[in-house]
């Protein structure tokens, strides 16, 4: 039986995606030129734009392609979780990329990613798409830890969750290996202790 147009197309739309992913995780996104993309997606290049209207349009494919898989990551660890301080646990070692599922790449296109938001108002708008999602969630579980102040808690552990994508990404040493995650579970015990005292 043969494939239909529909799923070939979605085939060759992933390809592409993937091939961005790995070639912006090696060489940022001005580095990730049309050809080298279609190389890693095993695509002519001249397929980009039968796809994507602009390398852009891409990235923004790309950025959403993160946050699904990011918020796959959380669910899948959210699932074994027991208590609020054990369900932050598991989204911080999602979004840090922690465990036998560990994409060091996602998070250096991450950064690269926050970078063209700066420079781009539709990337920006990708991006803060997936981040607020990331938020909201943060947001959802400290009120399930009866934080007092949710909202304020979630803004400063998403800000250490970036921070440490950022870190590890632009300035690699910097964070002793292994370091980040202990580091932003000291932050987060401070802020859910918060409600102790």
């Amino acid at each position: 039986m043969s494939r239909s147009r529909g799923a070939e197309a979605d085939e060759r739309r992933q390809a592409f995606v993937d091939g961005l992913r790995v070639t912006m995780a090696e060489r940022g996104y001005d580095g990730a030129s049309v050809a080298v993309v279609a190389r890693q997606a095993g695509l002519a290049p001249g397929l980009l734009h039968y796809y994507f209207p602009s390398k852009r349009a891409l990235l923004i494919a790309l950025i959403a392609d993160l946050g699904t898989s990011l918020h796959r990551r959380v669910a899948q660890r959210l699932a074994d979780a027991r208590g609020p301080a054990e369900r932050l646990r598991a989204v911080v070692h999602a979004a840090l990329a922690l465990g036998d599922d560990a994409d060091p790449a996602a998070v250096r296109c991450w950064v690269w990613a926050g970078a063209e938001a700066l420079r781009h108002p539709e990337v920006a708008e990708a991006w803060s798409r997936q981040i607020d999602a990331l938020l909201d969630l943060l947001t959802d579980e400290f009120m399930a830890a009866s934080v007092e102040e949710p909202e304020a808690a979630a803004s400063a552990l998403l800000a250490a969750l970036v921070g440490c994508w950022q870190l590890g990404t632009a300035a690699p040493g910097r964070i002793p290996a292994g370091r980040a995650a202990a580091t932003v579970h000291r932050m987060l015990d401070g802020l859910l202790a918060g409600e102790d005292s």
